[in-house]
């Protein structure tokens, strides 16, 4: 997957021994050590919020089934029989070759 991520980043860093370092917990803000700060975990921070939660390989694609990964543009009707979490028991008592409570008669 290629493509360009643009993020602002908006940080607060304590000076050792500055109000700020003072009155915030060792996690809350970062530190300026030896005049320098760490921008590593901000700059993932940022990055991993902007990237797409299912990326897909072009806007139009439907994606990929989240249950067995196929390719939903090569397999359009593609699909899963999903019986109701309600029935389960039943359906697994009865056995699978139980057509009736799926509706067909």
């Amino acid at each position: 997957m290629r493509g360009r991520v643009q993020v602002a980043l908006t940080e607060l860093f304590a000076y050792p021994d500055s109000a700020t370092d003072e009155t915030t917990e060792e996690d809350e803000v970062g530190r300026v050590v030896d005049e320098t700060i760490d921008l590593e975990q901000p700059i993932i921070d940022a990055v991993g919020l902007e990237l797409p939660f299912s990326p897909v390989c072009r806007p139009d694609c439907p994606g990929l089934c989240p249950q067995c990964g196929v390719p939903l543009a090569s397999e359009p009707g593609h699909r899963h029989e999903q019986i109701d979490p309600r029935w389960a028991k039943l359906v697994e008592m009865l056995g699978p070759e139980s057509d009736t409570l799926r509706g067909e008669r």
